[in-house]
């Protein structure tokens, strides 16, 4: 993965000498940033500064004992002048004091390589988060079954994916359709193999309260926000266990689906994202409880902008006044950054808790794995 926004940027790594550090302060050299890697033994720094050259980035070794005050005021105010404002802060070094004999050199380095040629759903592939997930799949060697409704418009990102390392595969589905969701599912795993990654990323927001609501409407949000996901989940699984694959599901959720906002006549949507929440947990002790090697993530960003929420904010304002909102939410790619992310940690790598990914503006991402 790469970031412009990177470019040019000087970010501070401290314990940048070994480890996690080390990992840290290579990529982002790889990426573009001006690196100043801070360590007790500055010189395996600057050893690695000169691995590193000819990279977009560069390092720079800066020595300093953390458990210093005057070294640590002295170190960033040396950066400052030297390199300029400070726009990164990876405060990584740390120490846990072990016996010799209890001590492993362990590391690992975060890839997709797993999953190369293997085969993932995306739901909702068409547009926005699901269309922006499938492409980075197909990018990095991913054969993608892109499921849609519209499936028209996962043929046309599909021409324009050929010569990646993966391919895109259009197949159409109304997911408000059990015997749909089925009979797609039944055709991917006979046309493409069986299923490594699920994507369950369709969704809707349909613009209706509760105690006024419309009961149509109600059904259309849980049909596609739960119905759908607990489907295409128990159909994946099967494919998983049948073949013994070590395979990941990934919920798209929402921080909806964990703190409930003021957002009129939308009352149905949080209430279908909170049972996104507490399906991916009931999924994953079942699947601790019969030792699958499968994983699963409920990721949840907050405001994105994408057309779901255009269209329902159209639809409760009356007007096409949508376009004067200032508001900056993130961006799918964003999003697909972030399955990526989840998708190439190692098999024993399991995200515990709700960890948050700050973005540009108050809005957050939460992992639940």
């Amino acid at each position: 993965m790469s970031s412009t926004t990177l470019v040019g940027k000087i970010a501070i790594v401290t314990g940048a000498s070994a480890g996690i550090g080390k990992a840290i302060a290579e990529l982002l050299v790889k990426n573009g940033a001006i690196v100043a890697g801070i360590a007790r033994r500055v010189e395996h720094v600057c050893q690695h500064a000169q691995e590193l050259a000819g990279e977009k980035g560069s390092l720079h070794g800066y020595q300093c004992d953390l458990t210093k005050k005057d070294d640590i005021l002295a170190a960033f105010k040396k950066i400052n002048t030297e390199l300029g404002p400070i726009s990164i802060l990876i405060n990584n070094a740390g120490a846990l004091k072990m016996s010799a004999k209890h001590c492993e050199n362990m590391s690992y380095s975060i890839s997709l390589g797993r999953f190369v040629g293997k085969v993932a759903v995306v739901t909702g592939a068409s547009a926005g988060i699901g269309e922006a997930i499938a492409k980075l799949l197909v990018r990095n060697g991913v054969m993608v079954a892109g499921v849609a409704r519209r499936a028209e418009s996962v043929r046309e990102h599909a021409k324009k994916l050929l010569g990646e390392r993966g391919v895109l595969h259009a197949y159409q589905c109304d997911l408000t359709k059990q015997d749909e969701i089925l009979r797609t599912f039944k055709k991917i795993t006979t046309e493409l193999g069986p299923i490594s990654i699920l994507i369950n990323n369709a969704g809707v927001l349909k613009v209706s309260g509760i105690i006024d609501g419309d009961i149509e409407k109600w059904k259309a949000v849980i049909d596609t926000n739960v119905m759908a996901v607990a489907t295409g989940i128990r159909e994946a699984v099967a494919s998983m266990k049948a073949h013994n694959i070590k395979g990941h599901i990934i919920n798209i959720n929402s921080t909806a689906g964990h703190t409930v906002l003021d957002f009129p006549n939308a009352g149905f949507y949080p209430a279908s994202k909170f049972a996104v929440t507490a399906l991916t947990e009931s999924v994953r002790l079942e699947i601790n409880r019969e030792k699958l090697p499968i994983k699963i993530t409920s990721l949840s960003p907050g405001y994105v902008e994408t057309d779901i929420v255009k269209v329902a904010f159209t639809e409760v304002s009356g007007s096409n006044s949508w376009e004067k909102i200032t508001v900056k939410g993130l961006h799918a790619r964003d999003i697909a950054d972030a399955a990526l992310y989840v998708l190439s940690t190692p098999e024993h790598i399991c995200l515990e808790s709700r960890n948050k990914l700050i973005c540009s503006n108050p809005l957050n991402i939460y992992f639940r794995e």
